[in-house]
């Protein structure tokens, strides 16, 4: 995976440039809904979640 990103991103810029390369570069090979489905976290769709979420 290591090898994959970085034939396809130049990682300049300051850490937080290079995260949002990353990010940017996953979000154009997944399609996903949000980070949390790509990355297994789960919290139940409860009342509460929802109320603080939104």
């Amino acid at each position: 995976m290591l090898q994959w990103i970085s034939e396809r991103v130049t990682l300049t810029g300051t850490p937080l440039e290079q995260i949002s390369q990353v990010q940017k570069l996953f979000a154009e090979q997944f399609e996903f809904g949000n980070l949390d489905v790509l990355l297994a976290n789960e919290e139940p769709i409860t009342e509460r979640y929802l109320v603080h979420t939104l």
